[in-house]
C-alpha cells in the first residue's frame, strides 16, 4: 500500500478543486492499524474485492465489492475491519464549500457533496474510472500529459459522485475561509501523530516556519491552536478506545500519548465531565437488554 499525494489544482465548471492523495490498491488490509481521524477534505473508499467495516461519527457502515462511501470533510471516521481478500482504492479530493460559491449550478453542486457525512454509493459502474485513476497513480510523477489525464479523470469522477448523490439538499455551514494545500499536510500529521509530545516542533519544521507561526496558521484556519486540535483529536481517539474496545485505561492512555492514567483521566474528566471508569460503566449499561 503506498499513498501518493500530488496538490494538483484544477478547475470544475469554474470551481477551484484540488487532486490531494490517491492510495491504489491497498492489500493485506487485516494487518493495517487504524486511528479515528478526520480530513479537511473529501475522502472516497471504493472496494473493489472483499469488504470493509467503517465508522463514521456513531454510524458504523458495512462496504462491500462494487461500493464506496463518501465521507465529508472534518468528519471523525475509522476503519474497524476488513472481510475475504480486501482490496481497494482511496481518493482525496477537495472542493470548496457551498457558501464560498456564487454560481447556481456551482453551489448545487457542492451542496450536493457536503450534504451529509457520509454516503455509501454503488461503484460498480465506475470500476474503469477508478482503476484509471490507480495506473494514473502507479505511474506519477511524469510527463505533464498523465499529470492532465489524472485531473480529466478526476473531473468525470467527480461528476459521476455528484449523479449519484441525487438532488442537493439545502444546507448551512459556517463560513470558513479556504484551506490551504498546507492544510493537508497538517490534516495528516496530527492523524499520525496525536501521541507525540513535542509534535508541534516536528510539524513546524515540516512547514519550514516557527511554532509560533504554526499556532497563527492553525489559528487563522482552524479557530484553535496546536494544543486545542491535538486534545480535538486525542479525545475522538480515547472515546472511540473506551466505547469500542476493552483495552484497558493505562493501555489507551499510552496510545492516546498521555505518560499516565492519572492524567488520561484527569484529560477526560476535564473534556466530558466523566471519568474514562464511568463512561466504561455508562457503556455497559446501555448494552444490557
Amino acid at each position: 500500500m503506498s499513498q501518493r499525494s500530488y496538490l494538483l489544482d484544477f478547475s470544475l465548471s469554474g470551481i477551484p478543486c484540488q487532486v490531494l492523495a490517491i492510495a491504489p490498491a491497498y492489500e493485506s488490509l487485516q494487518r493495517i492499524p487504524y486511528h479515528t481521524h478526520r480530513h479537511s477534505s473529501f475522502e472516497l473508499h471504493a472496494i473493489f474485492r472483499g469488504a470493509m467495516g467503517i465508522r463514521v461519527g456513531g454510524e458504523q457502515y458495512e462496504i462491500c465489492a462494487g461500493q464506496g462511501i463518501l465521507i465529508a470533510p472534518d468528519t471523525y471516521h475509522t476503519i474497524c475491519y476488513h472481510t475475504g481478500d480486501p482490496n481497494k482504492m482511496c481518493l482525496n479530493f477537495a472542493l470548496p464549500r457551498p457558501e464560498t460559491l456564487k454560481g447556481q449550478e456551482q453551489v448545487q453542486l457542492a451542496t450536493a457533496f457536503y450534504a451529509q457525512e457520509a454516503a455509501v454509493l454503488p461503484t460498480g459502474d465506475l470500476q474503469e474510472s477508478l482503476q484509471v485513476l490507480c495506473r494514473l497513480a502507479n505511474r506519477f510523477p511524469n510527463p505533464f500529459w498523465d499529470e492532465e489525464r489524472l485531473k480529466a479523470a478526476t473531473i468525470l469522477l467527480i461528476l459521476s459522485l455528484y449523479d449519484k448523490l441525487g438532488a442537493p439538499i439545502t444546507v448551512h455551514h459556517t463560513a470558513r475561509q479556504p484551506l490551504p494545500q498546507s492544510a493537508f499536510i497538517i490534516d495528516e500529521f496530527f492523524n499520525l501523530h496525536f501521541n507525540l509530545s513535542n509534535g508541534n516542533e516536528l510539524l513546524a519544521r515540516q512547514l519550514h516556519m516557527s511554532t509560533r507561526q504554526l499556532d497563527r496558521v492553525l489559528r487563522k484556519y482552524y479557530n484553535m491552536g496546536y494544543r486545542e486540535k491535538l486534545q480535538d483529536i486525542r479525545l475522538a481517539n480515547a472515546m472511540d478506545y473506551l466505547l469500542t474496545t476493552d483495552k484497558s485505561i493505562a493501555e489507551i492512555a499510552e496510545l492516546i500519548g498521555y505518560s499516565t492514567p492519572a492524567n488520561f483521566s484527569a484529560f477526560i474528566k476535564r473534556a466530558t465531565g466523566r471519568s474514562p471508569t464511568e463512561i466504561r460503566a455508562d457503556r455497559e449499561t446501555s448494552a444490557k437488554p
